[in-house]
């Protein structure tokens, strides 16, 4: 329990998201086999972490539990927004009754979403979401019981 309550309540030191250098972290600094949780939105283009990944995952267990946001999904259609990058502090006006930028979102969410996956099923890493909203224990218990099923 106590684990669960360090990750559902740690507070990163950084803005910017780098899997990359704490997959590469995590195989330089541990020895021997170990199990490894790694935990974010994945929103990063799956290219900037797939060779620490490869790496990683022949050294070690790995599982991913991606974080996910249900207002990350769709927008409503209410005009021009700024949206502001939380890790560049950059503000993108968007205008989300655009058909167009609708479209174009929801497919680079996509295109995103599938490159993760296949990265993930290439390197047999289980890959499990956590939707903030709702009972996230729920979910949590439901990854366990399936990583459990799948070491029988």
């Amino acid at each position: 329990m106590r684990i669960l309550h360090d990750i559902t309540t740690f507070r990163p030191s950084g803005r910017q998201t780098d899997i990359a250098t704490a997959l590469r972290r995590v195989t330089a600094g541990c020895r021997g086999h170990i199990l490894v949780f790694l935990i974010s939105d994945f929103l990063q283009d799956p290219a900037q972490y797939s060779q620490a990944l490869a790496f990683a995952s022949k050294k070690h267990d790995i599982s991913a539990l991606c974080v996910q946001d249900c207002l990350e999904l769709s927008f409503p259609s209410v005009g021009m927004v700024g949206l502001e990058d939380v890790e560049t502090r950059t503000v993108t006006w968007s205008d989300t009754s655009s058909r167009r930028w609708n479209q174009s979102f929801h497919q680079n969410r996509s295109e995103l979403t599938q490159k993760r996956d296949a990265l993930f099923q290439r390197h047999d890493v289980p890959f499990w979401t956590l939707p903030i909203a709702g009972e996230m224990w729920k979910s949590l218990y439901g990854f366990f019981a399936m990583r459990r099923n799948q070491r029988r």
